[in-house]
């Protein structure tokens, strides 16, 4: 992850794809997230996150929530 003025955030990630039961090129998508270097506007920050959501390959959609903690 980073921004426009340099930030990084680097993480080491585990990501699960799971096939939809009966929806066409549909799938579950959980990543976990591990910080594992953090600087410029995220210097000094550590934790872990989560995301899961959809992804629609045939229609190009993607849906995540996130949810964790990162502190300072």
């Amino acid at each position: 992850f980073f921004t426009d003025e340099g930030g990084v955030l680097r993480t080491t990630d585990k990501a699960t794809l799971t096939a939809v039961p009966e929806k066409t090129k549909t799938y579950m998508l959980e990543i976990s997230y591990d910080v594992l270097e953090a600087s410029g506007a995220f210097d000094g920050y550590k934790g872990n996150f989560q995301s899961f959501g959809l992804i629609n390959l045939e229609a190009g959609k993607v849906v995540l929530r996130y949810n964790g903690e990162i502190c300072k």
